[in-house]
């Protein structure tokens, strides 16, 4: 299993979960300061282009360019370690990575762009992120601490019937990154065990989309929602 760190985390903030759901922020942050999880968080970060780039709006060169500026961020920062809490940014800045090390073409035209802004400090060097071992899940890092949060669970939900439901992005795009496995995921399951919940375990459902599949959203509404119902 891959080695997921506590510390110099740089805690990369996502405009999906900032627009529609700001707690899953506010509350990250509140169970990273009660288990000792050492993070930080830069203004100066910008968006993955997830959404833009799902929806063909961004291409993978404009996305990877950004990447490549927010890598520079995290290491300016003293936090090399990336912990995203949308499962998009995860698959995003993975694979942005993975092309900056492994494409000397599109390293090349990266840095060459950063070259002509003025901006040579932000040249990205090949291997500088590691994607298996510099760029997690917010989820991740919690199961990595799931025995600090055991003793901080204050309600019972051991009467409730709970059913888990994994990131297509998370599960379905970096598979051998995957804690828990793809065929039947169960990262949250054992989260949830640690904190005294029990779910359903498998079920006929447990690896279908959740029907948003961006492009689908906007232009196949009525489908992406009968997908979710």
């Amino acid at each position: 299993m891959k080695k997921i760190p506590d510390k110099e985390i740089l805690l990369f903030r996502t405009c999906l979960v900032n627009v529609e759901y700001p707690g899953v922020e506010s509350s990250t942050k509140y169970l990273f300061d009660r288990i000792g999880v050492e993070y930080h968080v830069d203004e100066r970060q910008s968006c993955c282009t997830g959404l833009g780039h799902y929806y063909d709006l961004f291409d993978q060169l404009s996305t990877t360019a950004l990447a490549a500026r927010n890598f520079h961020i995290a290491a300016d920062s003293g936090h090399h370690n990336i912990a995203t809490m949308c499962s998009t940014c995860y698959a995003i800045l993975k694979k942005s990575a993975k092309l900056l090390n492994e494409n000397d073409e599109v390293r090349e035209k990266i840095n060459g762009i950063f070259h002509d802004a003025g901006l040579q400090k932000m040249e990205y060097e090949r291997g500088t992120v590691d994607p298996r071992n510099s760029i997690f899940h917010v989820a991740e890092i919690l199961f990595n601490k799931r025995e600090d949060i055991a003793p901080l669970v204050k309600v019972d939900f051991s009467d409730l019937k709970i059913a888990s439901h994994h990131a297509c992005h998370y599960c379905k795009v970096h598979y051998k990154d995957t804690i828990g496995g793809v065929a039947d995921p169960n990262l949250l399951d054992e989260l949830l065990k640690a904190c005294g919940v029990e779910t359903i375990g498998w079920y006929d459902h447990k690896r279908v989309t959740c029907g948003a599949g961006f492009r689908q959203r906007f232009t196949n509404n009525e489908t992406s929602l009968e997908v979710t119902g």
